[in-house]
């Protein structure tokens, strides 16, 4: 498959990422407050409707074209309720030289981005020492642009195309304390629901370690599937890979 095709499909799946749940979760009463930048080494694969067509790349992929990116989160908890976001923005750009025979060389560039903004309200509703379990419920935004250009021995030309949409999200999140620094989190969502001719869902798990009072690491992983039928696009992804992350709690 052509290599821009592998990355505008990428980089689409990843502008559709949902809520990345907080990696380390502090029970009891009282404000909470977590900030958490994060790293996924993803891989993608699936079917992009070009029409039909498979692909797949893996971190390194992904990594040898990126221009710009950033994941984090943040979220505000007081006693049982909470609010979290996630953002993840990422720029891809990548070019291609064709030489064909009896015709002009054919360069071409293409700049691709996404961005995923989620909000989501949570409740807690079970609290102990050992376990606590979130049910939340939110919305994710997601916009996807990309440019081409392309060259042919004189003036080039330019086409862009953009796409965003919102969509309801559901999920769930739980964390089990495994000694006196040591904890597991398992987390799932559900969203799209066919809103937006869109379904997506994820499972992710980690082990936490708290560094410090205020400083924790993190290390797990993630699987991320997004069915997308809008006419002409459709999408059939899959994404996984290991993630880790710092949290900071004040």
């Amino acid at each position: 498959m052509d290599r821009h095709c592998e990355l505008a499909a990428a980089t689409l799946a990843l502008g559709l990422l949902g809520t990345a749940p907080a990696l380390a979760e502090e029970s009891g009463d009282g404000w909470h407050v977590s900030l958490t930048p994060y790293l996924w080494m993803i891989g993608v694969s699936g079917d992009l409707t070009l029409p039909g067509q498979d692909l797949s790349a893996d971190f390194g992929d992904l990594w040898d074209h990126l221009d710009a990116g950033f994941l984090g989160k943040g979220e505000v908890r007081y006693d049982r309720f909470g609010v979290l976001g996630d953002v993840l923005y990422l720029k891809i750009s990548g070019t291609n030289t064709r030489d064909l025979a009896h015709l002009p060389i054919i360069d071409t560039k293409t700049k691709l981005s996404a961005t995923s903004a989620t909000f989501a309200g949570f409740y807690r509703v079970y609290d102990t020492e050992q376990w606590n379990v979130d049910l939340l419920a939110g919305a994710r935004y997601n916009d996807f642009k990309t440019e081409l250009h392309a060259t042919a021995g004189g003036p080039g030309g330019s086409r862009s195309v953009s796409k965003d949409w919102t969509d309801p999200i559901i999920g769930v999140r739980a964390n089990v304390r495994t000694g006196k620094k040591g904890s597991l989190t398992g987390y799932a969502d559900y969203g799209g629901f066919g809103v937006n001719d869109a379904t997506e869902w994820q499972v992710m798990g980690s082990y936490n370690y708290q560094w410090t009072e205020n400083w924790s690491v993190s290390a797990g992983y993630r699987y991320f599937a997004v069915n997308v039928d809008k006419g002409e696009s459709q999408y059939d992804l899959t994404l996984a890979g290991p993630l880790i992350g710092v949290t900071f709690t004040f």
